[in-house]
């Protein structure tokens, strides 16, 4: 493994040491009071939640003491006002439970605790936070924009260019004072005028945040700014090499890019990122008192700061990552499901809360290049579960059919986020260490180094030669497919500086200008290959010691970084942003090597200066650079304060004042490329084959002898039909824009293919009760014959017309048939049903010493009275259960 990726903590530690507690309690105190036993000390300790799921308004606060000395009454308290008080009927040690319910509530941002007692004393919970409407961490700030503000305060203004007035107010101030600033004055000139007039003077097209205070009140409000383009459009990214960092929604972080200075102090920023992981059943989207909390509130954040929100995908592994995992979870239709189910559920987020504006998707990190690296084996050969988007109801009869290889899997995700997400700004991650080394071999310390050992003409020719192979393998993964934006890059998760500090020649990631230099080239050799923009992202924010840079926080220099924990050097941002910085030895040696003759290296003595190379990059194919810590002990230049004392940050406000443009007035736009349906496969009859191109106004040109299309090629103007084996090449072409990636789609016409394999659902396993089974097939019009007798199923077997009850264990074996090809593989599916006398175990539920239930196919008897929780499952609680 290469990377490790910055977590963010959340519940799932709490609910983990909760039930440690509970385990150890019932192991080590088995003389259990009675159920009505009265509490003998102060109560245990409450816990809120919410169902306000929707944000609308009407929820309901239910309070759950899980096992202890039980309260009396509680009492509940809003935003430290107390709004309810009731009693309760004391139980101990059992569970106790109650709840309010609130309807109507106005738009803002609601904290919760509470109090149990009795007459030993009180126990109060955790602080809870629930948002309404303009909720999700957007705090109500009660300074309205008329106009603008409906239901709820607005997130983000949008203007066209030009002056625009709108009229602010506060509740129960009469003659308020306003006070204005921005992180961004280049995009628009703001003013207050007549003492409650919000000016706003368009100047280009843009992103900006206007901080708003009013000085009676102490009010302050963030809202965002959108100017449009001189004709009207909205902005897209912006026309020049742009600027992103990782950042949570701590208050650390949003404290950091609120504090709106002027000149090198400011805050300003394009993009900033998170990552949405950790799997798709305990992942991300449980990280929150809302499901998927951490992608709302952070896209209204963004919209807030004037920024674009970026999310990092990365949930082929779960709680650690490694080849082997992936390509486990890859085969397991089970998790696929899942995941499918969790990418659409992002999705929904991105599309719902992004609106009309830009949300950019990295996918998965490190995947394909755990593939590449390691299979030995291409796209189309590695077998992966993309059927189970089908089983989980994300695509359907009406979508493409995909295919259950690799390749199938990333086009159809593709797919899936043009369908369900068509304001995302999605591509696939590469990585530098995917190739096992293809036209070279890669030495130890990577790719980026092969000119060390073999010059720099020959060292480069290598390195573009192995970055075309890359990116072929990615691109035969489908990476280009459905209309992807762009492709990634990272560098390494971890700063350099983790490994030999002192003499850089030594440390695999720590690079000099040519090495820098030769990462272009990888990056440009992608841009070409994919005919896709390239944004880099996770870039380390470390900088090379002794940097003679200005501090605007001092007014001095910069403290040189420690190379200890969260505190490493690096050389990355030195390469981007520019920087002069003394060095001797062995470091001076190794940071002022040019074997290259980068004219952007001069020597002064013991100061070297590396000169900004962002014009470089943008020459390069790359239209972003997103810098942040990747793992936990990374520098990172975000917080109050960074733990790189604001180096970064300061640098990167510097570049603002004179960005490096892309190429035209808007980033590379490149045609998205055409689509098939049905998808490239085998075929048992001749198909009517449409081509579809994402970008409007697009002309599709297309071949069908094997030739690259061409502008002069047939235009596509109705469906083709393919009766015989036949590859259709095709390319879009649109005037302003790059044309299209050529997308190929391979149809064979085979009346002895196979038949797909059944499949199942529910799944084989142990059930504790009747289940209902369904069987279906990939492969349209086929008919299934199966059987439930042990016996192989034949053409003379029961026919499959509808679900199959399953009331005792029972196996059932099924094949699929379609004339004119040949049948399916036999599956077999083992279904085990309880065939328990007793009641099943159920939460919530009063158990008295000796009750025998039933649960996942085992008896058991209770061994202490007490009322069932979820989570205290009879196999889970040893203390109350024992098998019968």
């Amino acid at each position: 493994m290469y990377i490790s990726k910055r977590k963010p903590q959340h519940f799932k530690a709490l609910f983990l040491v909760l039930s440690i507690i509970l385990t150890f309690f019932f192991c080590m105190n088995l003389n259990i009071s009675s159920v009505n036993a009265a509490a003998s000390g102060t109560p245990g300790t409450p816990f809120l939640a919410h169902d306000n799921n929707d944000n609308d308004g009407n929820y309901t606060i239910t309070m759950n003491m899980w096992w202890g000395n039980n309260g009396k009454s509680w009492k509940l308290y809003e935003n430290d006002n107390l709004v309810y008080t009731g009693a309760l009927t004391d139980g101990s040690p059992n569970a106790q439970t109650a709840s309010k319910t609130f309807s109507n509530m106005p738009a803002g941002t609601y904290t919760y605790k509470c109090d149990l007692i009795n007459s030993f004393g009180t126990t109060s919970s955790a602080t809870i936070s629930v948002n309404v409407n303009g909720g999700g961490g957007v705090v109500v700030s009660g300074i309205k924009i008329s106009g603008v503000d409906a239901a709820a305060e607005a997130l983000q203004l949008t203007v066209p260019q030009g002056t625009s007035d709108y009229t602010l107010s506060v509740t129960g101030v009469n003659n308020p004072s306003f006070t204005l600033s921005t992180n961004n004055s280049l995009v628009a000139s703001c003013q207050i005028i007549n003492g409650s007039t919000l000016r706003i003077n368009g100047l280009k097209a843009g992103r900006a945040s206007l901080k708003i205070k009013e000085a009676t009140s102490n009010k302050v409000r963030y809202v965002g700014l959108r100017v449009k383009t001189a004709d009207g459009k909205l902005p897209g990214l912006p026309d020049y090499l742009s600027m992103g960092s990782v950042s949570e929604d701590s208050p650390a972080d949003l404290d950091f890019w609120k504090d709106y200075g002027s000149g090198l102090t400011n805050k300003r920023m394009d993009i900033r990122y998170i990552y949405l992981n950790g799997g798709p059943v305990n992942g991300w989207k449980s990280w929150s008192d809302v499901e998927g909390g951490r992608a709302t509130t952070f896209i209204r954040e963004s919209k807030k700061l004037g920024m674009i929100p970026f999310f990092v995908y990365y949930n082929i592994p779960d709680g650690s990552e490694s080849y082997d995992l992936d390509k486990q979870h890859i085969e397991s239709a089970s998790y696929m499901q899942s995941y499918f189910s969790d990418l659409k559920f992002a999705l929904d987020i991105i599309n719902k809360e992004g609106g009309d504006e830009i949300v950019g998707l990295v996918m998965e990190p490190d995947f394909l290049g755990y593939m590449m690296q390691n299979s030995g084996k291409q796209p189309n050969e590695l077998m992966a579960r993309t059927s189970a988007a089908y089983q989980a109801g994300v695509l359907s009869s009406s979508d493409p059919v995909f295919p259950d290889t690799l390749e199938g899997l990333v086009k159809a995700t593709n797919y899936i986020i043009n369908k369900y997400a068509p304001n995302a700004y999605f591509g696939w991650q590469f990585n530098l260490w995917a190739s096992p080394g293809i036209t070279v071999g890669v030495p130890a310390t990577g790719i980026m180094r092969l000119t060390d050992t073999m010059g720099i003409d020959n060292g480069r020719k290598a390195i573009a030669s192995e970055a075309k192979e890359i990116c072929k393998y990615y691109m035969n993964a489908g990476v280009t497919s459905y209309g992807a934006d762009f492709v990634s890059i990272d560098k390494y998760g971890l700063d350099a500086g983790i490994s030999s500090p002192s003499d850089p020649s030594k440390s695999t990631w720590f690079w000099n200008l040519d090495h820098w230099n030769n990462y272009l080239l990888f990056n440009k050799t992608l841009h070409q290959e994919s005919q896709l923009p390239v944004i880099l992202w996770q870039i380390p924010v470390g900088h090379i010691n002794s940097s003679l840079s200005a501090n605007p926080y001092n007014n001095g220099t910069f403290p040189d970084l420690k190379n200890t924990n969260q505190n490493y050097e690096d050389s990355a941002p030195d390469f981007f942003l520019g920087d002069t910085f003394t060095a001797s030895g062995p470091r001076f040696d190794y940071f002022a090597t040019n074997k290259g003759n980068d004219s952007k290296l001069t020597v002064s003595v013991n100061n070297i200066t590396w000169g900004s190379h962002a014009k470089e990059a943008a020459d390069s194919g790359i239209i972003s650079v997103l810098f942040g810590a990747g793992v936990g002990n990374s520098t990172d230049g975000v917080g109050s304060p960074p733990t790189d004392s604001y180096w970064w940050i300061t640098r990167t406000q510097s570049y603002f004042n004179d960005p490096a443009p892309l190429t035209g007035s808007q980033p590379i736009e490149i045609v998205a490329a055409p689509t098939f349906s049905p998808a490239g496969g085998t075929y048992a009859s001749a198909q009517t084959v449409s081509i579809a191109c994402a970008t409007n106004g697009a002309a599709i040109r297309y071949t069908t002898d094997g030739s690259e299309p061409t502008a002069a090629s047939t235009q596509y103007t109705a469906p083709i039909r393919v009766s015989s084996t036949t590859t259709i090449k095709a390319k879009a072409f649109k005037s302003g824009m790059n044309d299209s990636a050529t997308a190929s789609a391979a149809y064979t016409i085979n009346s002895t293919s196979q038949v797909a394999a059944p499949i199942f659902s529910p799944a084989e396993g142990v059930y504790s009760s009747a289940q209902n089974v369904t069987i279906s097939c990939a492969t349209a019009g086929a008919a299934i014959r199966y059987t439930t007798d042990g016996s192989t199923p034949t053409s003379s077997s029961a026919q499959y017309t509808g679900a199959i009850s399953v009331t005792s264990t029972k196996t059932i074996k099924a094949i699929a048939m379609v004339s004119g090809m040949n049948n399916s593989a036999v599956a077999t599916a083992a279904y085990t049903i309880s065939s328990s006398d007793y009641p099943a175990w159920a939460p919530n539920t009063a158990y008295s010493v000796g009750t025998i239930v039933s649960y996942n196919g085992s008896n058991y008897r209770c061994l202490q009275a007490h009322t069932s929780l979820v989570g205290w499952e009879p196999s889970n609680v040893p203390a109350l259960w024992e098998l019968d």
